[in-house]
């Protein structure tokens, strides 16, 4: 399993890291994901709890949703 962020989905815990790759400690579900078109195109994640978005570059994932 491919744990970076870029490859989270809804339903998925994921723990936030800082800019240089620390974890946080900050575990959230993935709400919602967004894909930009266009380039430079960075994905986000909206996460429960939370009222912003965040890069997926800044998340890890701890645990797969199951998957039906």
């Amino acid at each position: 399993m491919n744990s970076h962020g870029d490859y989270a989905r809804i339903g998925d815990l994921i723990e936030i890291i800082s800019a240089q790759g620390t974890p946080t400690g900050v575990r959230r579900l993935v709400l919602g994901v967004v894909d930009p078109a266009g380039l430079p195109s960075f994905r986000y994640l909206y996460l429960e709890g939370e009222d912003y978005k965040i890069r997926a570059a800044y998340a890890r994932i701890v645990s797969r949703a199951s998957r039906k």
